[in-house]
């Protein structure tokens, strides 16, 4: 969520694809026959059976609607569009849909301000997206993982162009001009399989085609921000087209030094990302096509690792642990982050009569390293190093319905076989702690009970002012899946959707081992823990059964089951590894999609019940017998609602005026949690194991009735966007206001780890001038001045808190020719 894989896979992988114009049909005489294109709106009903490859289907067809039909209602505004989605894995009408889902084309991405990952809250309520030590954290509807290691599995699965990536290491870049993105909010255990307990973000690009194209954007901001990308699609032949996309990223960093930081050099260093990415498509005939694509991304700087001790623990306050002022950090250690990612992966297609099939398999490398420091304080207390790595390989087969397959006008289904292997972990991890600290009292205890056995107690009077752990672990997993969905129709307008999955994996845990360095040559092994190895299966059941009563009114009512796998916990110092048991989550929901008053008003709503068994928890503490470890709810329960709208304020009078709203309301408990780890008052750890202090261990306290972490109870946005012509081209004004009542990051509900409610306010304002074909837009962002936090951790030593960006304002530019 790293930074770099959203990043890497919204950015390149999904970012630097040509902006997609809404889809247009010329119109054709009854009875004729006509290409429809694969993002052709699901008014055309032979395009939607013909399934996910309904590109190049050619079929008869009704007379086709005047095109731009939904521009006009709404003024020319870009917010007003159809949206095709593959939320079901094959191209239908968002409104068609019966899943909660958001959706947005790269034009209404722009549109309201969106230009990367963590904006996405701002227009998907119920939405909470944070970053820690690199990490994406992404919470919906309550449901989330606050894990940041290579062993946690995110519980909002993300899919580029199809291709599921498993890490939330670096998914943090900006969109860049994707065709659309979508997000699916409850469990999608069935079509998007294991980890998508709380939903799925789901980003396609556009293809290689046969239309020369391009797109060229770069803008301008504060603390001298630029951020550049460009796109060219060329047609070499009829069958045989490429892409070619890049960006470049650069800033200087919000955070400033204090006056009395001893940080080398006396400065935090710039941001910098840059990558590339290749696609190639060849379509020999009408019935194959297949593409292939590479991307590549770097990025060096510090932002994601930047923190500030904001609650020092009482007993580290005389050791010059103390707190700064807003965006100011004192850290001594020569902090850094720096990521490489390479992705291949490839899609192909071949359309049968009576069904179409895809194949889709991927190459994921991804290699980290960060130093960070851990009392975030000029205090040179406790530091560690750590250099994480990823291999992934991942295949997937799918047969889906289309207008060829028998009963199609009644019928529709897919059926998919999937399967990933992975290996991630930490290669080294190096923890460096000071000897005149609490900590270390008991690490050092613990140490010499395994080194005077073995002669070796005097080493650790040798090792000076600081105690170096030289730390790693990795997780193997071996993961295969069966699925299958079909939607009947039923009369009177209803119809049932029965889908299921079926799971098996292995996860092993492999090469869990400590040793004290003495030096840079000399170790001496402490724990070397033996690999283990853990088999399990899982049925994800899904039924929905929906209804159109009128016209443009959907209703439906569905239940979902979802899993997320089981993990261990692979960095440990002295503790015994332990395996953390999976975790399912039983979604019921009810909803409704709408289109009202002569379609100037949108509404969509939700109520839903989610019910989570063994609710995996992470905690990070140095004397858990690992600096982060997880365990788990046993129970946990999120009721809520949400809602939607777009509105055509005056369309006689002002057609351009679009009103634009969301919201979201959470009761998030943890319902049964009777021996959670967390923090005292002075900053001494309880609860797990391995916590030996004064002879005794500190039990664990019942945390049975706190609010789940990140899961504010109120949030929403509201926003009114204006476009009128000019000459040469239209202008387009917009603002946004976001309130969010706040929420914990721990599970322990403290203050010292808690969101207050805040709103933030943007503002933006752009000019197309069509003969160019360029616009161009002045933004601003957090108006106010919003003070808020982007992420909270607390730990032995203090809350780390990383505080959002303060205002920021600048100047875009993009040119598609």
């Amino acid at each position: 969520m790293n930074k770099l894989q959203l990043k890497l896979m919204l950015g390149i992988g999904a970012g630097l694809a040509a902006p997609v114009a809404a889809a247009q049909i010329e119109p054709a005489e009854a009875g004729a026959t006509q290409q429809i294109p694969a993002d052709a709106p699901a008014a055309e009903a032979p395009a939607q059976a013909a399934g996910a490859n309904a590109e190049l289907a050619t079929i008869p067809v009704a007379p086709a609607p005047e095109p731009g039909e939904a521009e006009q209602r709404g003024g020319g505004s870009r917010l007003v569009e159809e949206v095709i989605v593959t939320a079901q894995k094959r191209e239908e009408n968002l409104q068609d849909v019966p899943i909660s889902v958001q959706a947005f084309s790269a034009e209404a991405l722009d549109a309201r301000g969106v230009s990367d990952s963590q904006n996405l809250p701002n227009i998907t309520p119920g939405m909470v997206y944070s970053v820690v030590a690199g990490y994406s954290i992404i919470y919906i509807r309550g449901v989330g993982t606050d894990a940041f290691v290579p062993s946690a599995d995110q519980s909002v699965a993300t899919y580029i162009d199809g291709i599921y990536f498993p890490f939330s290491h670096g998914q943090v870049q900006s969109f860049g001009a994707v065709e659309r993105v979508e997000v699916l909010k409850g469990p999608q255990g069935t079509l998007f399989g294991r980890n998508s307990t709380g939903g799925a973000i789901n980003v396609i690009t556009k293809k290689p085609d046969d239309t020369f194209e391009g797109s060229v954007q770069t803008s301008f901001s504060n603390f001298n921000t630029t951020q550049s990308r460009a796109y060219v699609n060329v047609p070499v032949t009829d069958t045989l087209a490429f892409s070619v996309s890049g960006l470049y990223n650069h800033n200087e960093s919000y955070y400033k030094l204090t006056a009395d930081s001893p940080y080398p050099g006396g400065r935090l260093p710039d941001e910098e990302e840059k990558g590339g990415r290749v696609r190639v498509k060849w379509a020999p005939t009408e019935d194959f096509d297949i593409t292939l694509s590479g991307l590549l991304v770097e990025q060096n700087g510090i932002g994601p690792v930047i923190n500030q001790n904001t609650a020092p623990n009482p007993q580290y306050v005389p050791l010059g642990v103390t707190t700064t002022p807003p965006y100011q950090t004192s850290i001594d250690t020569p902090a850094y982050n720096r990521s490489r990612n390479p992705v291949y992966y490839g899609e192909a297609n071949y359309r049968f009569d009576w069904f179409d099939t895809k194949l889709l398999a991927s190459h994921q490398d991804i290699k980290t390293a960060a130093m960070i420091d851990y009392d975030n304080t000029k205090s040179p207390l406790v530091s560690f190093q750590a250099f994480q790595s990823a291999r992934v390989d991942t295949q997937e087969l799918q047969l889906i319905s289309n207008a060829g397959t028998p009963w199609s006008d009644h019928l529709t289904w897919i059926f998919g076989l999937y399967h990933i292997e992975s290996l991630a972990g930490f290669d080294k991890v190096l923890f460096s702690v000071g000897r005149d600290i609490p900590v270390v009292d008991n690490i050092v205890d613990r140490l010499s009970g395994i080194l005077n056995p073995l002669g070796l107690g005097d080493t650790l009077d040798g090792l000076g002012s600081r105690v170096d752990i030289d730390a790693q672990g990795s997780l193997k997993t071996n993961s295969s899946a069966a699925y299958t969905q079909a939607t009947l129709k039923l009369p009177y307008d209803f119809a049932l959707t029965l889908g299921g999955r079926y799971q098996t994996e292995r996860r092993e845990l492999v090469n869990s081992r400590d040793a004290l360095a003495i030096s840079d040559d000399v170790q001496v092994p402490l724990f070397n823990f033996a690999n283990q190895t853990t088999d399990s299966n899982n049925f994800s059941p899904k039924v929905t059964l929906d209804w159109h009563p009128v016209e443009d009114v959907l209703t439906y009512a569905s239940f979902t089951k979802g899993f997320k796998s089981g993990t261990y916990n692979i960095l440990n110092i002295y503790t015994p590894t332990q395996y953390i048991e999976p975790e399912t989550v039983t979604a019921y929901e009810l909803g409704f999609k709408s289109q009202l008053f002569d379609r100037r008003l949108q509404l969509n709503g939700a109520v839903f019940d989610t019910e989570i068994d063994n609710l995996q928890v992470q905690f990070v503490s140095l004397l858990s017998g690992g600096a982060v470890r997880f365990e788990t709810a046993p129970h946990a329960r999120v009721r809520g609602a949400e809602f939607d709208l777009l509105f055509l304020v005056a369309p006689d009078l002002l057609p351009g005026l679009i009103l634009t709203a969301n919201g979201s309301y959470l009761d998030a408990k943890y319902t049964d949690y009777p021996s959670a780890s967390g923090f005292t008052d002075q900053g001494v750890p309880f609860g797990g194991s391995g916590l030996v202090l004064g002879g005794g261990v500190l039990p664990g306290q019942d945390f049975s009735g706190n609010d789940i972490v990140r899961s504010p109870k109120f949030s929403g946005t509201t926003s009114l966007s204006y476009t009128f012509n000019a000459p040469g081209g239209p202008v387009e004004i917009a603002s946004d206001v976001y309130y969010n009542s706040g929420f914990f990051y721990s599970a322990q509900n403290v203050s010292t780890a808690e969101e207050k409610s805040y709103t933030t306010l943007d503002a933006r304002a752009s000019y197309l001038y069509e003969p160019w074909n360029t616009r161009i837009t002045l933004f601003g962002k957090n108006l106010t001045n919003t003070l808020r936090s982007i992420n909270q951790l607390p730990t032995d030593i203090g809350t780390w808190t990383t505080y959002a960006p303060p205002r920021t304002y600048g100047i875009r530019l993009n040119w598609d020719f």
